[in-house]
């Protein structure tokens, strides 16, 4: 017979119902929801969702713009232990010696009258792009 494992396990017999054989309609499962609405439901929690990382995206930008702006705040607009001419120097630094010899650079017109090591004490992000960009300048030629 084809439920012969029934027999065989007469646990299982009470368990084991075939789909829609001998069933009421009392013993079917509940209509789901029209298409519509699933779909509806699946489009709010989206917009939710996506409201929410809008909503934090923009918090953390205006956290990081205040703690940016908090020297400003505190001291006014002025520019603090000549941070740009610094950079310049150790961008042009970078240009004429290259990075062996920048990250080993120990500037006496820093931090004076100590001096600094600049390769241990500077994010050199910034000197090195600089130098590219101006690399990749000098490579475009010159139009009279």
């Amino acid at each position: 017979s084809r439920h012969q494992h029934v027999r065989c396990f007469p646990r299982l017999r009470a368990q084991y119902v075939a789909p829609y054989q001998g069933m009421t309609n009392n013993d079917k499962a509940p209509e789901a929801k029209p298409w519509f609405i699933q779909r509806a439901i699946r489009a709010l929690f989206y917009f939710a969702t996506g409201l929410m990382k809008i909503a934090l995206l923009g918090y953390c930008c205006m956290r990081a713009y205040r703690l940016r702006m908090h020297a400003v705040r505190m001291y006014g607009y002025l520019i603090h232990e000549f941070d740009p001419w610094f950079n310049y120097r150790a961008t042009e630094y970078l240009a004429a010696h290259g990075a062996h010899k920048f990250f080993r650079w120990f500037d006496y017109m820093s931090w004076y009258p100590l001096g600094r090591p600049v390769g241990t004490t500077i994010y050199p992000g910034m000197q090195f792009v600089s130098v590219w960009i101006w690399r990749a300048m000098e490579m475009i030629p010159a139009t009279s």
